[in-house]
């Protein structure tokens, strides 16, 4: 376990999942665990990335499968993405998607895989797990309006464990192996600064929200229907 202890330059960054696999076939690294291996991973996601003419997506770090949602919001693979996410739900064209009801879309729109990532410096100290979307940033603000001696953020499975104690809060990495890996994290802060990094968070997932919408209706859908879309697609609660 690392303990890092965060006064400044820390940010928690909103982040999309690209898994390599998605976009291309190229066959994975004989080393297991992008962890434990980050120099291999981090190349594997590279090239396949240039493999799927998106050479300028880039992750978070390396080894990770998480990118940065201002970045690649302006760039090409953003529609990729979109235009997988509609093939999941069984939805064949945006023709269809403009077709459909707010309940419907309601139930068959998701947010998209990622939450929020802790950069300190420049360093990625915690970052989403498997299952994770853009809507886990409602468990941060719930947990920090709750203040609980001991808790859990959500941001996919294992969540973090979180626990205030006096004007402090501590993150700190779980996980599901047997035997747990040396490379999680501990994070420690004050509460005030982690309160106002999930303030601008909030923020930057709001204009997230409105870049969304703005790709959405140059695809041709409805303005209506891009406007709801990009709500639920970007985890903002629908009012």
């Amino acid at each position: 376990m690392h303990d890092y202890l965060v006064t400044s330059n820390v940010q928690l960054l909103l982040v999309l999942e690209v898994w390599p696999h998605w976009f291309s076939d190229r066959a994975t690294p004989d080393k297991v665990g992008s962890r434990e291996h980050p120099a291999e991973w981090g190349k594997h996601f590279q090239e396949c990335m240039a493999d799927a003419g998106f050479p300028e997506c880039e992750a978070i770090t390396a080894g990770s499968h998480f990118v940065d949602a201002a970045a690649v919001v302006s760039q090409p693979i953003i529609r990729q993405l979109i235009l997988r996410d509609l093939a999941d739900a069984n939805i064949s064209s945006i023709t269809e998607l403009n077709a459909l009801s707010p309940s419907e879309l309601t139930e068959r729109v998701a947010p998209l895989y990622g939450g929020l990532a802790l950069v300190h410096e420049g360093r990625v100290l915690l970052q989403p797990e498997c299952c994770g979307n853009l809507s886990d940033t409602e468990s941060w603000v719930r947990v920090l309006r709750d203040t609980p001696e001991s808790g859990e953020v959500w941001i996919g499975h294992p969540p973090l464990a979180i626990s205030f104690a006096g004007k402090s809060v501590t993150l700190t990495e779980g996980s599901e192996r047997r035997i747990v890996p040396d490379y999680l994290s501990r994070v420690t802060m004050k509460t005030a600064l982690l309160s106002q990094l999930v303030f601008t968070a909030e923020q930057r997932q709001m204009e997230f929200e409105e870049e969304l919408t703005a790709i959405l209706v140059g695809m041709e859908l409805l303005p209506s229907i891009a406007r709801r879309a990009a709500a639920l697609w970007s985890g903002r609660r629908l009012l």
